[in-house]
């Protein structure tokens, strides 16, 4: 008899929605990282979107740089381990990694992050690289690690001394770099291929071309990737062999193996030889392949945009952690199940009775138990979610860019917003506080009451720009925050009125309207408040791109997200005064760029922000 127990963890899709099943007990172990840097913080983000993988010296021992942080997996053990901002990461969006011959993993992150490296199960900074933008890692024959940036190639012995070697950079940034040992050094840009010579580079004149695109070095061949093919060059002779049994196309990876070359070319993995081409199975979805390493004898591991693989000629498989954010619902068919989105663009917490968190992404709405943490994902409401609204009675409607707008009821019934056949991309929306909603679409502001639908305020009317944002505190004015200024509609005279001052021609992103408080006004170039026509700016915010904005009335504290990290900001009597700055580099956020705020209440009396970015889903206790 099969071990099976009623969980909902793993839901399956069903009319559109993911619902509970049960599932076998055996799972794969979250063995989880027991060093958190920011224990304030948690990370909740997929991490099947593989950009890079390493391979230990133990076999099977694999370390994935993601868009949601770092996984470690141990598939021949059943094990994991998860890598997330709150582990010491700058952010979760890892873009390289390697292994050097010490058995230290090092990782870079993001534009301008730096080199980090794992030290007792925290993620520490390499400081004599400072915050440079990391393109590529690699080990060389002795184990040293090699570092590739926009700056710069480096040479890495130890994390705690400078590098060893110093090269500049050739011109554009590093695509691929090949490294044997310090002599035998190659490196390849839109320029062409780089050779090391001295303390520079030699750009090698027959390989002057833009299309190369990696490289790998293997006996006395240096193994070229193309956008039309596979080359092969003869260190010895200078010879450039191309096969014709070699597939013809984009080549996107390359790994030596021990009887050849693992190649990634069109979406087909395959080991290339002097004179042949095997393929192995070909994935079942389609996504971009961006590594492979070698395993034992004829295995490869295969790192796409839909997660990790172990192939051979006679299967390929997927690798799971078979839980939620990675795996939400059952494979369908040969497919794995479907990931969170870590692009989180709107956050709402519907009922206080009923915990839970629900979040539009780019790729549609998930919703999140907190108590049970089970994970659903409404699969028929569209895709690009902009906004999630809540009556706190149980209905919450879901503006979607490609679906319009949807209504969800405490049942689960879904009912698609009907009669509004101009109502064509769905950009912001606002509860009325009187009843009803106001909806902003390309054409225009659209009023909700009842079961009407009303376009009240057509985008001619503006003259110029298009509405961004809407907020409503009072009966009798709204808010309406465009491309080219902030203005106030005025509903029983349908009257639009300019505000003037400063902001009448601001990039208004986000409005935030409390009662009996003045309105917050998020912009392209800061952050405002104020009423009628007396506004003013908090200075701490200047050139600042404001994103999202959040109250939380417990400590009576704003919290203002931003292009570049997210602030704390408690009330004075002149103004708003910031008294926290957070950054991927002195917190745990996943990623600096916020796009969505919600706060609820703990368990400890204190208050959760939840924090949206492209790079995950963020909770910060306090």
């Amino acid at each position: 008899m099969t071990d099976l127990q009623d969980r909902s963890d793993l839901p399956i899709a069903l009319g559109g929605e993911d619902l509970p099943i049960p599932v076998a007990n055996a799972q794969p172990r979250h063995e989880r990282a027991t060093a958190v840097v920011y224990p304030a913080w948690a990370t909740h983000a997929s991490q099947r979107h593989v950009r890079d993988l390493a391979i230990a010296s133990r076999q099977s021992d694999i370390w994935l740089a993601t868009g949601g942080g770092v996984l470690h997996w141990w598939p021949d053990l059943e094990r994991f381990t998860r890598y997330g901002s709150e582990h010491g990461l700058p952010g979760n969006a890892a873009m390289a990694i390697a292994v050097d011959g010490k058995k230290r993993v090092w990782v870079g992150c993001g534009d301008r992050l730096g080199l980090y490296y794992l030290e007792q199960g925290l993620w520490q900074h390499y400081a004599p690289l400072g915050e440079l933008t990391i393109c590529r890692l690699t080990t060389d024959s002795s184990g040293r690690l090699w570092v590739s940036t926009t700056d710069g190639t480096f040479g890495i012995d130890q994390p705690d001394a400078a590098p060893v070697v110093t090269l500049p950079t050739p011109g554009d940034p590093p695509r691929a770099i090949a490294a044997v040992n310090d002599t035998d050094l190659w490196l390849c840009n839109a320029q062409g291929i780089h050779r090391r010579n001295g303390e520079g580079w030699v750009r090698q004149s027959e390989y002057v071309r833009p299309e190369i695109l990696k490289l790998a070095r293997q006996g006395q061949y240096l193994w070229v990737a193309t956008f039309y093919g596979l080359e092969r060059v003869d260190l010895d002779t200078g010879e450039v062999y191309r096969s014709e049994q070699w597939p013809a196309g984009e080549v996107t990876a390359l790994a030596p193996a021990a009887n050849g070359l693992w190649m990634a070319c069109r979406g087909q993995v395959g080991l290339a030889t002097e004179n042949d081409w095997r393929p192995l199975k070909k994935l079942s979805v389609e996504a971009p392949i961006v590594a492979l390493g070698a395993g034992s004898e004829d295995e490869v591991w295969i790192g796409s945009h839909s997660g990790l693989w172990r192939g051979d000629f006679s299967d390929i498989q997927f690798q799971s952690s078979q839980s939620p954010p990675d795996d939400i619902g059952l494979p369908v068919g040969s497919k794995p199940p479907a990931t969170f989105s870590n692009m989180v663009q709107a956050l709402a917490i519907p009922q206080q009775n009923r915990p839970e968190l629900w979040m539009g992404t780019a790729q549609g709405l998930f919703r999140w138990n907190l108590v049970t943490d089970v994970w659903r994902r409404q699969g028929q409401l569209g895709q690009d979610i902009r906004a999630v609204v809540t009556d706190g009675q149980g209905e919450t409607w879901i503006a979607s860019w490609t679906e319009g707008l949807s209504c969800l009821t405490a049942e689960g019934v879904v009912d698609s917003a009907p009669k509004l056949p101009d109502l064509d991309l769905v950009l912001a929306m606002a509860p009325n506080p009187g009843g009803g909603y106001w909806v902003v679409g390309m054409n225009g502001l659209y009023q909700h009451q009842g079961q009407e639908w009303k376009l009240v305020l057509p985008a001619q009317a503006l003259k110029t720009g298009w509405i961004q944002a809407i907020a409503q505190a009072e009966s009798d004015h709204v808010w309406v925050g465009t491309s080219a200024g902030l203005f106030r509609y005025l509903p029983s005279r349908n009257d639009l009125q300019p505000v003037p001052g400063d902001i009448s021609s601001a990039d208004i992103r986000t409005l935030l309207a409390l009662p009996k408080r003045p309105l917050l006004v998020g912009t392209q170039r800061g952050l405002y408040w104020g009423k009628a026509k007396r506004w003013q700016q908090v200075e701490d915010l200047a050139r600042r791109a404001i994103t999202a904005l959040g109250w939380d009335p417990q400590t009576k504290r704003l919290w203002v997200g931003t292009d570049l990290g997210l602030y704390r900001l408690k009330p004075t009597q002149q103004t708003w005064e910031v008294v926290d700055e957070f950054t991927v580099q002195t917190s745990g956020l996943a990623g600096n760029h916020i796009l969505a705020l919600t706060l609820s209440p703990n368990s400890n009396g204190g208050s959760n922000l939840w924090i949206g970015t492209p790079c995950g889903l963020n909770c910060f206790s306090y």
